[in-house]
């Protein structure tokens, strides 16, 4: 049997067009749902938290693909000192873990998703902050905490509603604070 989204072999992705009742939905509606909801379950979660520990596999994986001069793919790595995670490899961690079902048709959680038609996804900017002194390392415990800082209404060039949301992740080790990651997406 064979699963509805895969096709041979591949994920297939499809775009969702709008029906009539769903292109009424307005980008402010949706916006100020998706805040309400997010304060009123943040009184009792304050936080998406998960935990992972920060595995050289996931390195080696990356360094395969986009070579960065610390790992080698070829040998095997003993870890008998800190091995820091060069800037940005972060992104290899805290993959979503739901199941191919539950992700978004681009292969995100949909955990700030909104309706149809604002399903279309676009990164649209961010920023890291690294605290000095505090950097990842391979093999430690890292908690990321994820919170939904804002979501907001606007219009596209075109006239049409868009929503943008900013996320914030922060990446805590046994040090404390070592990463902040603010994602701004466009919808």
């Amino acid at each position: 049997m064979s699963h509805p989204l895969l096709k041979h072999g591949i994920r297939h992705l499809h775009t969702i067009k709008p029906t009539a009742a769903a292109a009424s939905v307005s980008a402010s509606s949706f916006a100020e749902t998706l805040l309400q909801d997010w304060k009123s379950q943040s009184q009792s979660r304050k936080d998406l938290i998960c935990s992972q520990i920060l595995d050289i596999n996931q390195l080696r994986k990356l360094n395969a693909t986009l070579p960065f001069p610390t790992f080698s793919t070829s040998k095997p790595i003993r870890i008998s000192v800190p091995v820091s995670i060069p800037p940005c490899h972060h992104l290899v961690y805290f993959t979503p873990s739901d199941a191919e079902l539950e992700l978004g048709s681009d292969g995100s959680d949909r955990i700030f998703n909104p309706p149809v038609p604002f399903t279309r996804r676009m990164w649209a900017g961010g920023e890291l902050e690294w605290v000095s002194g505090n950097e990842l390392v391979v093999e430690e415990k890292v908690v990321e905490k994820t919170k939904l800082e804002s979501a907001e209404a606007k219009r596209t060039r075109n006239g049409e509603d868009m929503m943008v949301v900013r996320v914030e992740k922060k990446f805590e080790n046994s040090k404390g604070l070592a990463l902040v990651d603010r994602r701004v997406k466009e919808r």
